[in-house]
């Protein structure tokens, strides 16, 4: 085939060489004809001298095709963005200005391109850093093209394949063709189920001009899965507050009513129910506490502490603080620290509300007649999964660990809720309020901190809390 591509060439240069030679010699020819018809010349030296001048504009015009023909390849790489130098155009001198111009247009040329190539790539910069997930379709329905949000969420193997494959709810699709149709904006909101679960709003808009690539419709998915469950969070918080509140206050109102009615004279039910009212209003007293406590935390969760802390010495006066209700327990607490730790950033009298939370909920929690340990230590940064601890080195861990029930996995991940309890009627009879760990995640997340929560159910819990370390 390149044979047969070579070889047509040199027949069509050929051709152009005899064709520029002919036209040059006409004029030659035709003052030889007059010259022999008047018989001033003879017709063989006449045909020798033609057979002369052919030869010469031969030697004559293929400099000049060679030059027309780097022309013409230099104007069709350009036409087919291909890179190319300019001609030397040597042998045209009387056409300079077409040189020049050809130089102008290469520079054009190539400044266009490169603006070109910038736009695109600054849209396709653009696109990726969305947070937002953008898929483009086209009248059938298969993906055009994406972001990167949308396959880090999707994964790429989904795409270049119809979008039913991702979305096949019906309300979506039916949304889509009203758009395709009345190439109208619609937006709606909309829940993916498994294998995302996750609630988005959708605005379906048509593409507004002729796309080559075939784009048709444009769908941008806001993913709103946070706001939901905040806006669930709440409405739990309020119920599960007023549940909490409630439920002594209803207790207490019944007693005073008892007391002012049938027990009015029963010195023995009166001792009995102040007691129990007692309690109740302690209850009450603490969750109240509690949740004024969390209310502050949150006011300043964005607010550093830059205080210069040291970790083992109020962790060590907890234990102390703790130390007869651990006795009450025939429960003993084995602390153990590393020697010379550095001081880190921090709020001391919320880590040590942390720490009191979780020495007190060992102690509640665990078995009788076992033991506490607490362990303070300096490790390197092992924890990827905790992005606010992404930029350390070093880590300040804390763990505590005690002997009982354990905590099964299911549960684990739920812990920090407000008002979150594995068993109702035992939190309340050793009168937990539900907002302990909900209060510890709050200042560690305003300290840069987390939690960490490991436990072999039937046998032991440990939670350790991480904290940076400049």
């Amino acid at each position: 085939m390149e044979k047969e591509e070579n070889s047509g060439t040199r027949k069509l240069q050929l051709r152009a060489l005899l064709k520029g030679s002919i036209i040059i010699i006409m004029a030659p020819l035709m003052v030889l004809a007059i010259l022999v018809f008047w018989g001033k010349l003879l017709w063989e030296t006449a045909i020798l001298a033609a057979l002369g001048i052919f030869a010469l504009s031969v030697l004559f015009v293929r400099p000049y095709l060679t030059n027309l023909k780097a022309l013409t390849d230099y104007v069709t790489d350009l036409s087919l963005d291909k890179k190319a130098n300019p001609p030397d155009l040597t042998f045209l001198n009387n056409v300079e200005e077409l040189s020049e111009a050809v130089r102008k247009l290469q520079d054009s040329w190539e400044i266009r391109r490169r603006q070109l190539e910038a736009r695109v790539a600054e849209s396709r910069i653009l696109i990726d850093t969305l947070p937002d997930i953008l898929i483009m379709l086209d009248r059938d329905r298969n993906i055009i093209q994406t972001n990167s949000t949308a396959k880090g969420v999707f994964g790429g193997k989904y795409f270049k394949d119809n979008l039913k494959r991702i979305v096949e709810d019906p309300n979506v699709q039916e949304k889509i063709a009203q758009v395709m149709s009345s190439k109208k904006i619609r937006d709606m909101e909309f829940f993916m189920g498994e294998p995302f679960n996750r609630h988005y709003i959708l605005r379906l808009n048509h593409f507004p001009i002729y796309s080559p690539g075939g784009i048709s419709l444009i769908i941008v998915m806001h993913d709103i899965s946070e706001q939901k469950h905040t806006e669930q969070m709440l409405s739990d918080f309020v119920a599960n507050a007023s549940h909490e509140i409630r439920t002594p206050l209803t207790t207490v109102i019944g007693l005073i009513e008892t007391l002012q009615t049938t027990a009015k004279n029963d010195e023995n039910a009166r001792e009995e129910f102040l007691k129990v009212m007692q309690g109740q209003s302690e209850r009450m007293a603490k969750l109240v506490k509690d949740l004024l406590s969390l209310s502050q935390i949150e006011r300043n969760l964005h607010t550093k502490p830059t205080d210069k802390i040291g970790v083992p010495a109020i962790m060590e006066e907890v234990c102390r603080n703790m130390k007869m209700n651990a006795e009450e327990k025939q429960m003993n607490i084995e602390f153990n620290v590393s020697n010379k730790l550095p001081k880190v950033p921090g709020d001391k009298g919320q880590i040590s509300q942390v720490f009191e939370n979780l020495v007190s909920n060992a102690i509640k929690y665990g078995y009788k007649s076992t033991s506490i340990k607490v362990d303070v230590n300096v490790v390197k940064n092992n924890f990827p999964e905790e992005t606010s601890l992404r930029e350390y080195d070093n880590i300040m861990a804390v763990s505590v660990t005690n002997m009982g029930d354990g905590i099964e996995a299911k549960h684990i991940p739920r812990l920090t809720e407000r008002f979150y309890r594995i068993d109702s009627a035992r939190s309340r009879k050793i009168s937990g309020t539900g907002l302990g760990l909900a209060i510890v995640k709050q200042i560690l997340e305003r300290h840069s901190g987390a939690l960490k929560i490991e436990s072999v159910f039937g046998e032991s819990a440990t939670f350790k809390v991480l904290l940076p370390v400049d």
